[in-house]
């Protein structure tokens, strides 16, 4: 779903004439390579050239030989970096000089902005929700949430489990085994931070908003909140609703009995 959102953002820049796509050579990597080179196959707006790599999983620290290869390449105003990895290509040292915006997901896992520079609306990413995107009362849930927990990702997992267990706010688990807790989940709609999102009963998948991002000086407008203590936090470049952002159903789960 994320995938799709980028993708079809990339689309419609009219400044993009040349895309790589760089990701981890695994199962994961190889599907966010797919999918960007099927949709721009058949997309009437068509890339003038762009090139591919998979890197080998969790064995490449320098990433400079690909910001070379890329950088080779480079016969436009404006170069494309796209892929899960494309962090590691953003960082000051291995950008060496390459004019390049990096799209990417999953770059707001934790530890994961302190490993690059800050390249500014040069490096944008799509995710699940942000918290300088959060009104006043989300704010204050959020950052209580993290202080208590040390971590702020898990929020709507957590929520949602404890629902799925019949439980009221803040209180505690009750057992009530998986299977049940798996139907009391199905078609459950949540109303988080970044708007409404929900369980899809035939397949469990969740439907969420999507948001578009950019990694920025922190203190500027819709920037209250830095990342880890770099300076710089997420703002808000595009909000997909979660309406707008179902996939195809493609499980065909064999369900147990309650």
């Amino acid at each position: 779903m994320q995938v799709n959102v980028l993708t079809d953002y990339v689309a419609r820049q009219t400044s993009v004439h040349k895309v790589y796509l760089i990701n981890q050579d695994y199962a994961y990597g190889q599907a966010v390579r797919r999918r960007p080179r099927k949709c721009w196959q058949s997309n009437a707006r068509t890339f003038r050239s762009w090139g591919t790599d998979l890197v080998p999983l969790g064995k490449v620290k320098d990433f400079a030989p690909y910001v070379a290869k890329i950088r080779a390449r480079e016969r436009t105003a404006w170069s494309q970096a796209i892929g899960e990895t494309t962090c590691r290509c953003s960082s000051g040292k291995q950008r060496a000089g390459l004019k390049a915006n990096y799209y990417t997901n999953l770059a707001n896992f934790p530890g994961t902005r302190r490993l690059s520079a800050p390249p500014g609306r040069s490096a944008q990413m799509v995710g699940a929700w942000h918290i300088n995107a959060a009104d006043a009362a989300w704010e204050k849930a959020l950052i209580g949430y993290k202080t208590k927990y040390k971590a702020s990702r898990t929020w709507t997992i957590c929520r949602l489990s404890g629902r799925g267990h019949g439980c009221k706010r803040d209180e505690q688990i009750r057992h009530r085994g998986p299977i049940k807790v798996a139907y009391a989940l199905e078609g459950m709609k949540y109303m988080g931070p970044s708007g409404e999102s929900w369980m899809r009963a035939e397949d469990h998948q969740m439907i969420v908003p999507i948001y578009l991002m950019s990694f920025v000086k922190a203190g500027q407008p819709g920037v209250k909140h830095d990342e880890e203590g770099t300076g710089y936090g997420w703002k808000t470049e595009a909000l997909i609703e979660a309406k707008d952002t179902v996939p195809a159903m493609r499980c065909q789960m064999d369900r147990p009995q309650k």
